[in-house]
Formats: C-alpha cells, structure tokens, sequence
C-alpha cells in the first residue's frame, strides 16, 4: 500500500469555539507528518486538553477525546475535508473509518453502505449527539 497523501483536519466550531485545527492520527496507516518543513511540524501538537488549545496551532487527538469534548460542547461542527483533494472519490480507507466512527457507524462499513443522510463534509452536534450532515453551511 502507497503512503496517502492525506492531512486530516477536524475542525470544532463551538459556542465560544476554539480557532484550532485537530489532526486524526490513524495509526498504521500514516498521516504524512514527516512530509511537513520543521516549521509545519513545529506548529504540530498533541492535544491535552481542549480547554488549552491556542489559535494557529494544529492539534493531534483520537476519536474518544473528540467524542467526549462533542458530549460537553451544546453545539458543534466536524469537518472533515483533504486539502489536497475535492469529492468522495479521493478520500482514502482511514478517511472512512473516521467518518464511520464520528456518526456512530462500525468502523469498516464500507461507503456504499452508509446512509445517504451520512454523507458530507460538516457534521452538525448538540450535547454529543449527531443532528445533521450536509456538504454546506
């Protein structure tokens, strides 16, 4: 299997939002950080607590910390995106098992299984609960 060229940035737009990037790190698939410059990966961050997150800084979490700052937050957005790549037909398997994980599927059901109503780029949360996805704001 080829090393993806793929960077994962969750972005969490909260009631007083934190104006911070989060990347999902998949392990045994890659996530491309020895590709970034020493000043990218200065900027590149474990994520302790969300109440610590600084603007400008990009944030490495798993998905049970996401789910549990999603329980605490009233409202929430989940976007999942590839900067290098627009649609569908570029997300690879690790893309998948995220989105799966985040609106409660099991991690390997496969794209064509999943619910037109699960589809989408934003994912819209109340009290930790998913509301809506959609591809627009």
């Amino acid at each position: 299997m080829t090393k993806a060229k793929l960077y994962i940035l969750v972005t969490m737009l909260v009631m007083l939002a934190f104006p911070s990037c989060a990347i999902i790190e998949i392990n045994g698939l890659g996530n491309d950080y020895n590709d970034l410059t020493e000043s990218q990966k200065a900027l590149v961050r474990p994520l302790e607590r969300f109440e610590d997150a600084q603007p400008g800084l990009v944030y490495k979490l798993t998905m049970p910390m996401l789910k549990e700052e999603l329980e605490k937050q009233p409202k929430a957005i989940v976007r999942v995106f590839n900067p290098a790549c627009r649609g569908n037909a570029c997300k690879p398997l690790y893309v998948r098992y995220f989105t799966n994980e985040l609106v409660g599927l099991p991690r390997k059901t496969k794209e064509r299984d999943v619910p037109e109503e699960l589809v989408g780029q934003f994912y819209f949360f109340e009290d930790g609960r998913l509301r809506k996805v959609t591809d627009e704001l």
